[in-house]
């Protein structure tokens, strides 16, 4: 397989694991390579990882309302 085949063009979904969607909510450098994708989706174990890691943050209620306002869509 080709390193292209990997990568997002313009247009593409894209589904993100947890690290990669916490890159993009704190708008990292690196997480900017996927502006070009027009849909980042969150499979349902990123979200529970997401709400479990938000639930047991010292700063709860902020990352939980984080997470309600979320640009992601939900995949099953």
């Amino acid at each position: 397989m080709s390193s292209s085949a990997s990568t997002p063009k313009s247009g593409d979904r894209v589904a993100l694991d947890t690290s990669v969607a916490i890159d993009v909510w704190a708008a990292k450098a690196d997480a900017r390579l996927l502006s070009s994708v027009s849909e980042h989706l969150l499979p349902a174990p990123a979200v529970g990882e997401l709400r479990y890691g938000a639930l047991n943050s010292r700063k709860a209620d902020e990352n939980l309302a984080k997470g309600e306002r979320s640009p992601f869509a939900a995949s099953s």
